[in-house]
């Protein structure tokens, strides 16, 4: 249920909740709720930004992955991936970034590739001390981009 929820509400951005809305207020205050203990039990911005950083590692000493952040900036880059994470993760900022189709639309991404990050996405949260759920959890809202970004 928390993986649908946060796809429809961060990923797609596509709540019926933006604007005038006719929706029950208690379907939108649950969701809103499950979502920021979603966000809270993984330790919040901090630790969002202390896995990103770790995942950041991981990816450059991975010969297999490193070479799309060739010429990057990983101090920027690991700021955004963070508040992109803890937008979808459930975090009190929505993502402000660019669409992360277009942003991945000529860098050749493979599904091989993609399931190696996502191997490393698992890896630093689970050296975070993230408990095995949350690591699921988290690994599984992460999937929910797979589309956006496997252009190859």
């Amino acid at each position: 249920m928390l993986i649908n929820i946060a796809r429809f509400l961060i990923i797609d951005n596509q709540s019926p909740f933006n604007g005038n809305t006719t929706g029950n207020s208690f379907t939108r205050d649950l969701i809103i709720t499950v979502q920021h203990v979603f966000f809270d039990q993984l330790g919040g911005e901090a630790a969002v930004t202390a896995v990103t950083t770790k995942f950041y590692a991981n990816i450059q000493a991975d010969p297999t992955v490193a070479n799309f952040f060739k010429g990057i900036n990983m101090a920027d880059q690991t700021n955004k991936t963070a508040s992109f994470l803890c937008a979808a993760l459930g975090g009190p900022k929505a993502w402000g970034g660019r669409n992360l189709k277009d942003v991945h639309a000529n860098m050749g991404v493979t599904n091989a590739q993609f399931t190696t990050v996502i191997g490393h996405l698992r890896s630093a949260l689970t050296s975070a001390g993230v408990a095995a759920a949350l690591v699921d959890q988290t690994v599984a809202v992460a999937e929910t981009v797979r589309k956006d970004v496997v252009t190859a």
